[in-house]
């Protein structure tokens, strides 16, 4: 299918919207990382964690594994993972989040 002009230029403009947001990301936490949680705050109150963006990956198994970023630094995100693996910790390339969790991220800059 092909796209009209005007959505092309849409498309090409929100990619670029996200690549700017990843590299906004991955310059502000070059040298310090940002904190979203650690793990007392998690001791203290779990359900918190759910309002922090989320980001999954699926297992060399096929699994599907789920947990919210807890950490970004340099490009990476540290996420908290949730659900049968919870409390583990996996770290992610920022430009594999979910798009609305990069944006998100950007929010607690």
């Amino acid at each position: 299918m092909k796209l009209n002009r005007k959505t092309q230029r849409f498309v090409k403009k929100s990619w670029k919207m996200i690549d700017n947001a990843i590299k906004i990301l991955k310059d502000a936490t070059m040298e310090k990382p940002l904190i979203l949680f650690t793990d007392e705050q998690v001791e203290e109150c779990s359900d918190g964690i759910y309002d922090y963006p989320y980001g999954y990956f699926i297992t060399k198994h096929g699994f599907y594994v789920q947990g919210n970023a807890m950490q970004v630094h340099n490009g990476e995100v540290t996420l908290f993972l949730t659900g049968e693996d919870w409390g583990d910790l996996h770290v992610l390339p920022i430009n594999e989040m979910p798009v609305e969790s990069i944006i998100g991220l950007v929010d607690f800059l």
